[in-house]
C-alpha cells in the first residue's frame, strides 16, 4: 500500500513529480473533454488556486496544461482531430 504524503503529515509539495509530456496532453485533453471552450476558464481557475497555496510546481504544471488546452481547441476550431 502506497501512502500519501498527506496522509503522513508531510507536505506534499515535498513530493513534486516530473510530469511527461503525455500526462500534461492527456489532463489538456479530459479538460477539453469536460468543459468544451470554458476548459481554459476552468483550468485557469485551479492554477489561481494553487498560487494562492503556494504551490508553485503545480502552478507551472497547469500553465503548461493550459498551453495545451489552448491548441487542442485550436486544432478543434480548425476542423483537425484532437483525439
Amino acid at each position: 500500500m502506497k501512502l500519501k504524503p498527506k496522509l503522513l503529515g508531510i507536505d506534499e509539495r515535498l513530493f513534486a513529480r516530473v510530469i511527461s509530456d503525455w500526462e500534461l496532453w492527456a489532463c489538456a485533453n479530459a479538460y477539453v473533454n469536460r468543459h468544451q471552450e470554458d476548459a481554459p476558464a476552468i483550468a485557469a481557475m485551479r492554477c489561481d488556486e494553487l498560487l494562492e497555496e503556494g504551490d508553485i510546481a503545480g502552478v507551472r504544471t497547469f500553465q503548461a496544461i493550459i498551453e495545451r488546452i489552448h491548441k487542442l481547441l485550436q486544432r478543434s476550431a480548425a476542423g483537425e482531430s484532437v483525439h
